[in-house]
């Protein structure tokens, strides 16, 4: 697929957080037969999309709403079986830098980790959780994993609700971990992985500058053809290999639920409100907060592969445009766009802002 975004949000995580709360339900292996399993922690530039340019520059995460405030560990045996659920709550120091967890499992030949982050995310305006689910009481150490109802979990904002509440943006990810093996007792660890957890969010923070001679006035932005719902956790979707140079991955593939076109919904909650752009500008100025909106694959046959629309009102009239090289949007993304007022009217570009990258690796024990 062409015209893909590149380079956003991602958190590369395994596992405990520096200065968190951790509550952890486990299946002990029996004797000292157990294999040794060290999550490694950092946070990179993860995700990347084709075909747009990115910006050089990096940036932090811009509210405690875009970092962790609880993480969930489970691993899975290979039989389905929660071997550990491991809680850790960190509301007090919500953080981008993780340290280490360590885990005794039982040496099989795989392991799958879900990393569940910020589970109980509301959305903006309802109060209600965006993902109704009881992660306690659905995934039981001993028991089966609920691997298809996990994976056909949905996000979902009511009628009256246009985004998710940017004070806590819900994260996720599922890994595959290979040749667990039994480890002696007097051993360092030495099965070790780095694990990353995505959010499921589309972010969009917005830009405007005036090129005309006169100022003008503008309100009620407006984004066009956006979802209501969308998986909980990413569905299908297809990752490269690390880029040596960059540590970016480009994102090939995802999949959305079926959604009717006349179930789409324009955003427009009064983001700008009358207000006064000055005349002949040579830099941008920001155009209100980010919002924080779900991934979408809408497709409007009649665009030529530019299927989202911005809409802008300039002195009373409202115009439009089309975000150009942005034909779908997936999660993980931020997408910075540019408004540009001329006599010929209104015109804008998308970039990417790339987050930086941390590392620490203190000890989090057994």
């Amino acid at each position: 697929m062409s015209g893909y975004l590149r380079h956003i949000f991602s958190l590369i995580i395994a596992a405990a957080v520096l200065f968190g709360c951790a509550k952890e339900e486990g299946m002990q292996p029996q004797q000292d037969d157990f294999a040794r399993l060290c999550l490694n922690v950092s946070v990179f530039d993860g995700a990347a999309y084709l075909g747009l340019p990115t910006k050089a520059e990096y940036a932090d995460a811009a509210t405690d709403g875009e970092k962790m405030q609880t993480l969930r560990i489970v691993i899975v045996r290979p039989d389905g079986t929660v071997e550990h659920n491991k809680y850790f709550d960190f509301h007090q120091s919500p953080t981008t830098e993780f340290g280490t967890a360590k885990f005794k499992v039982e040496p099989d030949a795989e392991k799958t980790v879900y990393l569940f982050a910020n589970e109980n995310a509301p959305s903006m305006t309802d109060g209600g959780k965006a993902l109704n689910y009881n992660f306690d009481q659905k995934i039981v150490v001993g028991q089966q994993f609920p691997t298809d109802e996990v994976a056909n979990l949905q996000i979902n904002l009511t009628e009256n609700v246009e985004q998710l509440s940017p004070v806590l943006l819900p994260m996720c990810e599922k890994h595959l971990l290979s040749n667990i093996v039994y480890t002696e007792k007097d051993l360092a660890y030495e099965y070790a992985a780095d694990l990353f957890v995505v959010r499921a969010a589309t972010k969009f923070t917005f830009n405007i500058k005036n090129e005309t001679s006169s100022d003008v006035t503008v309100s009620d932005l407006k984004v066009d053809k956006l979802a209501r719902i969308e998986y909980y956790m990413p569905n299908g979707t297809i990752y490269s290999e690390p880029d040596p140079a960059t540590g970016g991955r480009e994102i090939r593939g995802y999949n959305v639920p079926t959604i009717a076109n006349n179930d789409y919904y324009t955003f427009k909650t009064n983001l700008v409100t009358d207000k006064v752009i000055e005349a002949n500008m040579s830099e941008f100025t920001s155009l209100g907060k980010p919002i924080y909106l779900l991934e979408g694959k809408y497709t409007d046959a009649a665009s030529e592969g530019k299927n989202y629309k911005l809409s802008l009102t300039i002195n009373g009239v409202e115009d439009s445009e089309y975000f150009p090289a942005l034909p779908q949007l997936p999660r993980n993304t931020h997408a910075v766009v540019n408004i540009t007022i001329k006599d010929s009217g209104l015109s804008c570009t998308v970039q990417v802002m790339p987050y930086g990258a941390y590392e620490l690796n203190p000890d989090f024990g057994i």
